[in-house]
């Protein structure tokens, strides 16, 4: 037995690496494999692994079994304990990609509150993280940044540097909703660093458009060009057409501004 927990203890550090490097079918993979392994639903491994794999889990019908799951789980696990802090984020995630605002914020609420004690710090970095994001979509920006914030200090203190970066885009992001464009360049370039440093192709492309999209509001028209045909290369190297098609976009959007619609429906067609 302490093999086998072994085994899927390895296991769910896996499906979460695969899961950082946005391999969703990897990670379920690795997931599902673990969770053959441990089926005790009161084992807080069982626990980490069923997030692991319901997070990566994107279908309306596998969001909605996965929803299904972890409710269930959740009743046998010890209110406000560390797994089932766990499952209610996880939670909160998928009802955020289901689009039911009202529901994550409410549940990612009640998982932050749960984790106000010091040893549960990752739990309410997590449950932070999720929630700036609902509440980002949500229209509420001021909340977001400090909950953002809440995560990006806890990023510096472990040194993470891919999760900074994710964050430090989502800040950018966050500012760009509020019309702070300046402040969202600032965040973005941040982002592209980390990106940069780790190797990580498409979180500079990403960073690049968006800052693209950033300068374009400010006209800042030749800088925003630049960012947009990095990004719009690298998004076809990696066959990645739909945010392709976005950064084709702001590129039109650019040649309009400087007067040359034929190039901007040329590139749109």
């Amino acid at each position: 037995p302490d093999e086998i927990h072994r085994r899927a203890a390895l296991l769910a550090v896996q499906a979460q690496s695969d899961s950082m490097l946005e391999l969703d079918a990897l990670a379920r993979q690795t997931a599902a494999s673990g969770l053959g392994l441990v089926t005790d639903v009161k084992d807080p491994l069982h626990s980490a692994l069923l997030s692991a794999y319901a997070e990566n889990v994107y279908d309306a019908e596998g969001m909605q079994e996965a929803v299904k799951t972890i409710e269930a789980t959740r009743q046998s696990q010890v209110p406000g304990s560390a797994a089932d802090i766990c499952l209610l984020v996880t939670l909160g995630s998928l009802q955020h990609r289901q689009d039911r605002t009202a529901q994550a914020v409410a549940t990612l609420t009640q998982a932050y509150r749960a984790s106000a004690a010091p040893q549960f710090r990752r739990q309410r970095v997590a449950a932070a993280g999720m929630l700036a994001a609902v509440m980002r979509s949500a229209g509420d920006y001021d909340l977001a940044l400090a909950l953002n914030q809440e995560v990006i200090d806890w990023d510096n203190l472990l040194n993470a540097s891919m999760d900074l970066s994710v964050n430090e885009y989502l800040r950018g992001s966050i500012f760009s909703a509020l019309g702070r464009y300046p402040e969202a360049v600032v965040e973005f370039s941040h982002a592209e660093r980390l990106s940069e440093s780790l190797g990580d192709a498409q979180g500079i492309a990403f960073a690049s458009m968006s800052t693209c999209d950033a300068q374009i509001e400010m006209r800042q028209l030749k800088l925003a060009r630049r960012e947009c045909e990095d990004a719009a290369h690298a998004f076809a190297a990696s066959q990645s057409n739909d945010v392709f098609k976005q950064s084709k976009a702001l590129l039109a959007r650019i040649d309009l501004a400087e007067g040359d619609a034929h190039t901007a429906l040329t590139l749109l067609n």
